[in-house]
């Protein structure tokens, strides 16, 4: 689970990492951004996506937004999650 506080992102560096990445907005909207493409999320929009494809995530609003976010397949050694984390958390 992620709470993102408005304006929040992942940075500007993009995330590649091995395995799926599978994001579910709970509250609030965020925009993710796969391979150069965007994709906007509101509250109960998914997105499931190979992890490879290289992305980064925003939330464009001015409030909290909630996420649930599910990495798998990938390599024990990478530790995707904490790039998935806004910067100082």
């Amino acid at each position: 689970m992620l709470t993102l506080e408005g304006g929040a992102e992942s940075g500007k560096e993009k995330i590649v990492h091995t395995g799926h990445e599978f994001v579910m907005c709970l509250r609030g909207s965020l925009e993710y951004e796969v391979e150069g493409k965007f994709y906007t999320l509101h509250d109960g929009y998914c997105l499931l996506f190979a992890a490879r494809l290289a992305h980064r995530w925003r939330n464009p609003g001015t409030t909290v937004a909630n996420a649930l976010i599910v990495l798998s397949g990938f390599e024990e050694y990478e530790k995707p999650g904490i790039f998935h984390y806004p910067p100082g958390e």
